[in-house]
């Protein structure tokens, strides 16, 4: 006989709960930010990077460029006026 739904699903690979990948390099981080081509809200690459989760998104995009900003990899600046805090832009 076949395998029942709740064999199959204990037969799969368990998925990385971390959203966050431990080399950024493969993430879709760094060729977002080269795609848009200029210094970039979280927001803007949330969006670009199709996040549903307005917030969350935010948030993730933030951990990820502080991760890469410590690497040297992303330039965070601070913004003159406004509400955006910060822009995002490649080193």
């Amino acid at each position: 006989m076949g395998k029942t739904k709740r064999e199959e699903k204990a037969a799969e690979p368990e998925k990385p709960r971390n959203l966050i990948c431990s080399s950024c390099e493969n993430s879709g981080f760094l060729l977002t930010l080269k795609r848009l081509g200029k210094p970039s809200t979280s927001r803007e690459i949330s969006d670009a990077l199709g996040i549903k989760d307005a917030d969350g998104g935010r948030a993730l995009v933030r951990r990820v460029m502080a991760r890469l900003s410590e690497l040297g990899k992303v330039k965070i600046t601070e913004a003159e006026k406004g509400r955006t805090a910060r822009l995002y832009s490649l080193a």
